[in-house]
């Protein structure tokens, strides 16, 4: 055979086994794809559980709630203020929520989860409509596969911050003592903390000065009615000509 006759045979050989490498490549990543997109899509669905963290706050249930959202929250509030000083508990309970003014109604949820962007399947996106306050409200929430549990998880809470101060000027305010119905506990009763927040599930709750009537200002509520929503911080302000740390 001559020299040009065996290079050419030589050539067809390796022509030929990279075409096999290739196709065999590609078959391996077809079947790794498609197993993937089976395993993702064999996953049950995603929505159930927000309708049931939806259902455990408009009943009142908050213990219920907050056992399925709390590393959400926990990963929420990490690396913030409100890590250290922000109250996460008190009145993200079961007494308290049951005793709000209005809870979340006519909650309807998307029976389609959406895939969050560069989501491989386990990062969707539900989304939802309630009324509050004679008010609706569309809002979504992230939810994730965690492997090992094998089932999905709230990656985001449906809950909001609530402030509570007593301001006698722009330059004088201070965390204002309070009570909510629920708890007998007078809450925020040390002046020297940076700031006092308390997590809530949406809802209207009534807030009630816990210090001498006397201090608030002419027109000042003792008792408040506040409609905490998502997606915004909440706030209780008390006027007052003295700071009731002042008084004390």
């Amino acid at each position: 055979m001559s020299p040009a006759k065996s290079f050419g045979h030589v050539r067809s050989r390796t022509a030929h086994r990279s075409a096999a490498l290739a196709l065999a490549l590609a078959l391996v990543t077809m079947l790794t794809l498609s197993g993937c997109a089976a395993g993702a899509s064999a996953r049950p669905d995603p929505v159930p559980l927000v309708k049931r963290y939806l259902g455990a706050i408009a009943q009142g249930d908050a213990d219920a709630a907050a056992a399925l959202d709390d590393a959400a929250v926990k990963r929420e509030t990490e690396q913030t203020s409100r890590s250290e000083f922000g109250d996460l508990d008190t009145l993200r309970s079961s007494a308290v929520l049951e005793k709000a003014e209005q809870r979340i109604t006519d909650v309807s949820v998307d029976e389609t989860s959406k895939l969050e962007p560069g989501s491989d399947g386990d990062a969707r996106r539900v989304s939802f409509d309630f009324t509050l306050d004679g008010e609706q409200h569309s809002s979504s929430l992230a939810v994730g596969w965690n492997d090992e549990a094998q089932e999905w998880e709230l990656r985001q809470s449906l809950t909001v911050w609530l402030s509570v101060v007593a301001v006698r000027s722009l330059a004088s305010m201070e965390p204002a003592p309070f009570t909510v119905p629920g708890i007998a506990e007078t809450l925020s009763t040390d002046p020297t903390t940076p700031a006092a927040d308390y997590l809530a599930y949406p809802g209207v709750y009534t807030v009630n000065a816990a210090f001498d009537s006397a201090l608030l200002q002419r027109g000042s509520a003792r008792r408040q009615a506040v409609a905490v929503v998502p997606e915004q911080d909440a706030l209780v302000q008390f006027d007052v000509t003295a700071l009731p740390s002042s008084s004390s």
